[in-house]
């Protein structure tokens, strides 16, 4: 098996690097649960665990679509979780970005050193927009031609929204 399994949409179950990203996502965020269980809600870990568990999520919800939603640090070997609609894991990210962006006390721009910043999480935020834009409001009209209609654009303009505060004041070139 190679990586390029995934270019090519070959993603099952049984394949072991599918099964080790899938893995690896919920690894990452009940560790990310764990965090947030024992640090103070308002730590730079706590804030960091935040994004983080946002981004396990993205990354799942990518390839996987609807998948198990747990919030709560699993301490236990339960296996019993139901896969939730995107519709709910949404909202729910973009809430909790949408707050961690607006009342932390993260850098504003990244330093390149490895923490989170503001500016991941807005760009972060545009990239979860954008899908929730193309998953809940588009719907394929005709598969041989490639069309699909939109529902709405809500979230279409928050992506971009979001995205205009990724790369303010960027610069596109390294000085």
């Amino acid at each position: 098996m190679s990586d390029g399994d995934f270019g090519q949409y070959n993603l099952s179950s049984d394949n072991s690097v599918v099964q080790s990203m899938y893995v690896n996502c919920y690894g990452l965020i009940n560790y990310a649960n764990g965090v947030l269980k024992y640090a103070s809600a308002t730590s730079t870990e706590a804030y960091e665990a935040r994004f983080l568990r946002a981004y396990g999520y993205y990354l799942l919800t990518q390839h996987f679509g609807a998948v198990p939603f747990v919030t709560e640090y699993i301490d236990n070997a339960s296996r019993n979780y139901p896969r939730v609609p995107l519709e709910t894991i949404y909202p729910a990210l973009i809430s909790d970005l949408t707050e961690l962006y607006n009342s932390s006390s993260l850098d504003a721009q990244s330093k390149h050193d490895g923490h989170v910043s503001k500016q991941a999480v807005a760009a972060l935020l545009a990239k979860i927009n954008l899908a929730a834009g193309w998953d809940l409001n588009t719907s394929l009209s005709d598969a041989q031609k490639g069309t699909y209609s939109i529902s709405g654009t809500n979230y279409f303009s928050e992506a971009a929204s979001w995205a205009d505060k990724a790369v303010s004041g960027i610069n596109l070139y390294e000085n």
